[in-house]
């Protein structure tokens, strides 16, 4: 199946709202399908909780700020397992990289010699 573009979508969502829900269920299962089997379930279960929050929602506005506080509270979840796991003052974007030289002596344990003068 082709995915329809952006303006395909929208055209079907004003005219045939009914077709636009049942093509946007296919295409979310399309998806789930086609991702590897060990993540289909949690995929599922996730979907699951997306319809029910836009189904117990009076309008689409307020669908979209459930489902956005759903990604947000997912987010925080995930910080705090990475704080977890590699501490609370991790942050690896604002880490300083090393150049190849300091990798090199880090990692390889490389003794530099001192250059001397013909003199010395």
């Amino acid at each position: 199946m082709d995915k329809p573009t952006f303006d395909e979508l929208i055209a079907l969502y004003t005219n045939d709202p009914e077709a636009f829900e049942h093509l946007r269920h296919a295409l979310i299962e399309m998806e789930i399908s086609d991702a590897p089997p060990q993540f289909q379930r949690r995929l599922r279960g996730l979907q699951f909780q997306v319809e029910c929050a836009k189904e117990t929602s009076k309008t689409p506005l307020a669908s979209c700020i459930k489902l956005q506080s759903m990604m947000l509270a997912s987010a925080k979840e995930l910080r705090g397992v990475v704080q977890y796991h590699y501490g609370p003052d991790t942050q690896p974007h604002k880490q300083k990289s090393l150049t190849v030289a300091e990798s090199a002596t880090e990692t390889n344990n490389i003794i530099e010699f001192i250059k001397r003068t013909p003199n010395s």
